[in-house]
């Protein structure tokens, strides 16, 4: 095959935003176990009695505190069947769609880009269902009930520190309405990944 017109960098991307890392390891056969935020099993790469190969979702990378080997969904990939990152880039950009021939051009990229946002939203939608959408309902309920309950300055500056959106609720706002539909499936899009980073810094934030 000839891949000297292919732009393997902007593929990469393209690839690692369809490929889930976590899902990934389990198809190729580790008996993963969450510990924390990340998922462990004992490094296929060479032979331990504990496991220190640790696998983060949230980051999606791998990394094995013993031997060193660490990197992305392709990088790991790569070395459980013992060839070159370039050939899983084109593997999967094939299965993907993302190239038909040898050449892309910089109107066929940006439309894979617009694609792949779609697809990873829609991805994401299933998986998670309504809890982005959950989570930014709760929120403003819960912080606007807190502050009717409040009794004094006080207080009420504790609730603002605490759930930090005091000058966010109209953009909270904005974005329940986007994730309804109602300025169109691109608002939509967009402030489902947005949605999906304040619940996550929100987590972050709790579990710390």
């Amino acid at each position: 095959m000839n891949n000297n017109n292919i732009n393997f960098s902007f593929l990469a991307e393209e690839v690692k935003k369809r490929l889930d890392i976590l899902e990934v390891a389990n198809q190729e056969g580790l008996h993963l176990k969450k510990t924390g935020r990340n998922y462990f099993a004992h490094c296929p790469f060479h032979s331990e009695n504990t496991p220190s190969f640790s696998i983060s979702p949230i980051k999606q990378i791998f990394k094995c505190f013993s031997c060193g080997k660490g990197g992305n969904v392709i990088t790991l990939l790569a070395a459980l069947r013992g060839v070159k990152n370039g050939e899983i880039i084109y593997q999967y950009a094939k299965a993907f769609g993302l190239i038909n021939n040898s050449k892309s051009t910089v109107k066929q990229q940006q439309e894979i880009q617009l694609r792949a946002v779609k697809y990873e939203f829609k991805r994401r939608e299933e998986k998670n269902s309504n809890e982005v959408y959950r989570f930014l309902c709760d929120q403003v309920h819960a912080f606007r009930r807190a502050m009717k309950q409040a009794e004094n300055e006080e207080q009420v500056s504790g609730l603002q520190k605490f759930y930090q959106i005091y000058d966010k609720l109209p953009y909270y706002i904005g974005l329940l309405e986007d994730l309804d539909g109602i300025n169109g499936d691109n608002a939509q899009v967009k402030a489902y990944f947005e949605g999906e980073e304040l619940m996550q810094e929100w987590n972050g934030r709790i579990n710390s």
